[in-house]
């Protein structure tokens, strides 16, 4: 099946709608591109179109050499969840890693930029803003995959072996990873 990109520019938010309604119900729009010259203003359009959730993660990096990675659903995944109630992001992306690796995260190293992805449950469209962090790591907890959470495997890679992950992870984890690499070993 060919997949082909829909690109839109914004003129008001009825028309956005359908244009984001166009992309959600055919499989064979692969992105949609939108373009105004308010950015600010489309951005808040296209947000109210969703329910806006935050979600936190994070790499955890062993001795400046490898970092870690979890297996889901045959994917390879970052380590990442919905905040709850009242938690600061730092603290949300610690437990999450915690929770899903095992592991547990040291002191904060870098904060990446943060990514989007939309998804349904059910009838309702979520908008899922996820921030990002590399923590140390210093040798606490023990490896055990979060099975509950569909997570059958946890992985270190080292940088040589991050082709491996770029070949198999979601496209929203792509660009985190390379945000990594750049941060901690571009020189």
């Amino acid at each position: 099946m060919q997949k082909y990109c829909l690109f839109h520019k914004y003129h008001d938010i009825d028309e956005l709608y359908i244009k984001i309604s166009e992309f959600i119900e055919n499989d064979e729009i692969s992105s949609l591109n939108i373009y105004s010259r308010s950015t600010d203003l489309m951005w808040e359009a296209f947000r109210s179109y969703f329910e806006n959730r935050n979600a936190a993660g994070g790499l955890l990096l062993n001795g400046d050499t490898e970092l870690l990675f979890i297996r889901r659903r045959g994917k390879w995944d970052i380590p990442k969840g919905h905040l709850k109630k009242n938690e600061t992001l730092e603290v949300g992306a610690k437990r999450e890693i915690e929770e899903e690796t095992g592991l547990i995260p040291g002191k904060k190293k870098a904060i990446l930029k943060p990514t989007y992805h939309i998804y349904n449950i059910g009838s309702n469209w979520i908008l899922k803003k996820t921030n990002w962090f590399i923590f140390d790591y210093n040798g606490g907890g023990k490896a055990l995959p979060q099975y509950i959470e569909d997570i059958t495997e946890v992985r270190w890679f080292g940088r040589d072996e991050l082709i491996i992950v770029n070949q198999n992870t979601w496209s929203s984890i792509s660009p985190v990873i390379n945000e990594a690499l750049s941060k901690l070993w571009d020189d």
